[in-house]
């Protein structure tokens, strides 16, 4: 049985969430199921961290362009309201992911992963870290990493 193996807790600063937990701890099924969504449905993995990837050029020409009789308008008001949906799914997701991790995972020291992103993006070469705001899938294999970056994107060692 998988169990905590100490006592620990979770503080999301972002939601103010506090989430705390006792050594011996069994997993569960909510724990195991919160895993099982993430690492078994690529695609609504996929559409949930949408909700990160907000096209700024998109939401910026959205903002700029001439109405229609008010059809722009409501065309960025429900694309708003969808990513607003999002937001509030992934949240509780992502608030079980944390904890799930924090109180059954293992670090990970010395171990060279890759990451796989279907687009590319700026990165900032001069920073000392990398911020990523969400989960993170990676994979010790660079070709399994290549399959989710397709030719359009790019893979983060």
């Amino acid at each position: 049985r998988i169990r905590t193996k100490a006592d620990g807790e979770y503080v999301d600063m972002i939601s103010n969430t506090r989430r705390q937990w006792y050594k011996g701890k069994q997993i569960t099924l909510a724990d195991v199921l919160t895993l099982k969504l993430y690492t078994d449905y690529d695609r609504l993995q996929f559409e949930l961290k949408k909700c990160f990837r907000w096209d700024q050029r998109e939401a910026s020409e959205m903002s700029q362009a001439p109405t229609h009789g008010g059809q722009q308008d409501a065309e960025a008001q429900v694309s708003r309201t969808l990513l607003e949906k999002r937001l509030m799914h992934f949240f509780h997701w992502r608030i079980s992911l944390q904890v799930t991790l924090q109180k059954h995972g293992e670090a990970l020291h010395n171990l060279c992963l890759y990451h796989g992103v279907n687009e590319k993006m700026i990165l900032y070469p001069h920073a000392t870290t990398q911020s990523f705001y969400g989960p993170l899938s990676t994979s010790r294999s660079l070709d399994v990493a290549k399959t989710f970056a397709t030719d359009r994107g790019m893979v983060l060692k």
